[in-house]
């Protein structure tokens, strides 16, 4: 007869080895465009709400100072995130996505002050799609991140305002004005 503390031990193993496989695999950029289009109902005959969820999850490092404008009372902050891909190209190395993101008011303050080119950062948000015409009468179509979330991600070695342990010095009162605790 097996002892079931043995037992429970190996199983509870052998599902942490299988979710760092699965975990190995997500990408650094995960995108769900996730759509539940479910027009009429069965039961009751009427037409229902369509559904869709646009979300996208960025992590990686800044590749350069966020760009802050005033517009009227909005803050802008406009930035690019380098993603390293999770598999490597021909040559063996490894690529990376770039991903233009923008955030605005409160979000946009807490870019500006804390982070810079380098910073290692982890964004939440949505896609948004627009297009504008450039000097040459040219139609030019652009996609970025519309940042609703941003959080700190690891340590850079050229980060600034870091203690000697690794840790962003922060005044005693940031919490009131971090956007990701809200």
């Amino acid at each position: 007869m097996m002892n079931s503390r043995y037992v429970e031990r190996a199983s509870i193993a052998s599902l942490r080895a299988r979710m760092k496989v699965l975990f190995a695999r997500i990408p650094t950029v995960t995108t769900y465009p996730i759509g539940l289009n479910t027009k009429i109902s069965a039961m009751s005959g009427k037409e229902s709400e369509e559904r869709t969820l646009n979300k996208v999850i960025a992590n990686g490092n800044l590749v350069r100072d966020p760009e802050v404008k005033q517009a009227g009372n909005t803050k802008t902050a406009r930035f690019s995130i380098a993603c390293k891909r999770n598999f490597k190209d021909k040559d063996g190395n490894y690529g990376a996505d770039f991903v233009n993101c923008v955030a605005f008011g409160k979000t946009a303050d807490f870019l500006e002050k804390y982070f810079h080119k380098g910073s290692p950062i982890m964004v939440e948000g949505r896609i948004n799609t627009g297009s504008y015409t450039n000097k040459d009468g040219q139609k030019v179509y652009t996609t970025d991140v519309a940042v609703e979330k941003v959080e700190f991600n690891g340590k850079a070695e050229n980060a600034k305002n870091e203690n000697s342990e690794g840790f962003l010095n922060l005044p005693d009162n940031a919490s009131d004005e971090l956007p990701i605790f809200g």
